[in-house]
């Protein structure tokens, strides 16, 4: 896991950019997590980010709508 990738998951989660943050989790996910710890920060952020989106997709947000379709299109590839 890269500081870097997770720097920018929080910072894209905090600005609302939904869409950034589904790439650098899944940009995270892509790299091997070397530890057991590491890979268990890496699920549940995933899924803190999936019901995070549900929520706001719930609210009517439409840019949730988006960032949480393309996690699922990014989840099966």
């Amino acid at each position: 896991m890269t500081k870097q990738a997770v720097a920018t998951l929080s910072d894209s989660m905090r600005k609302g950019d939904y869409e950034q943050a589904v790439v650098s989790l899944m940009t995270i996910r892509a790299k091997a997590a070397t530890t057991p710890e590491q890979q268990q920060a890496v699920i549940q952020s995933a899924q803190a980010i999936e019901m995070n989106l549900i929520n706001r997709m719930n609210a009517g947000d439409k840019n949730a709508e988006r960032a949480y379709q393309l996690m699922k299109e990014l989840k099966r590839n």
